[in-house]
């Protein structure tokens, strides 16, 4: 896999198998550093991660959170490629303190974005310089629920090319977090774009 990037100058981006809580001892921090050392020799761009849900904004989900990232740090070679990705399930903002404390980086998901309601662009504007990874995918409001990582596709096209368009001159990675055909049905709304 590392020489076919080399070869098609491809990049790799790990997303890290579970929520993170709490510090060495968590089964979560043991699979994700197997995760980041079995990876290690594709040199990924980004280890994605994300902070356990439960109770964000208490004092606690902070300290397991810091516990998280201090336990990471080590294990990869530079903080900035722990890149903090933003949830439906809380505030994006709830997230800012471990920006400030960590030289770490985000992974803006503007899908979760959308599933929870949200306008990206008030987040785009201020995180993008800080932001190592984007996370790019559809979301479709059924009866009760919320679906996302659907194809761009159900999205609005200009709400896509609005957010495409915010998104010019931005060097890191965009990944089209979807499955399958959504892939090529997404890339074709992407290229689209002028």
């Amino acid at each position: 896999m590392a020489a076919i990037a080399v070869q098609n100058d491809l990049t790799f981006t790990v997303h890290l198998p579970f929520d993170l809580y709490g510090g060495v001892e968590s089964h979560a921090f043991r699979v994700a550093e197997r995760v980041i050392r079995l990876t290690e020799p594709l040199t990924p761009y980004a280890y994605v991660f994300h902070i356990e849900h439960r109770t964000p904004g208490t004092a606690e989900w902070y300290e397991a959170g810091r516990q998280a990232i201090e336990a990471l740090l080590p294990v990869v070679a530079s903080p900035a490629l722990l890149c903090l990705e933003n949830l439906e399930s809380y505030a994006p903002d709830l997230l800012e303190p471990f920006f400030t404390e960590y030289p770490i980086a985000r992974t803006l998901d503007i899908g979760h974005l959308w599933k929870a309601g949200l306008d990206p662009f008030p987040y785009i504007a201020k995180w993008l310089p800080t932001t190592r990874v984007i996370h790019l995918h559809g979301v479709r409001r059924e009866a009760e629920r919320v679906v996302d990582h659907l194809s761009l596709a159900v999205m609005e096209p200009t709400e896509v090319a609005q957010v495409l368009t915010a998104l010019r001159g931005y060097n890191g990675v965009l990944t089209l977090e979807v499955f399958e055909d959504d892939f090529w049905t997404s890339h074709e709304m992407v290229a689209g774009v002028e």
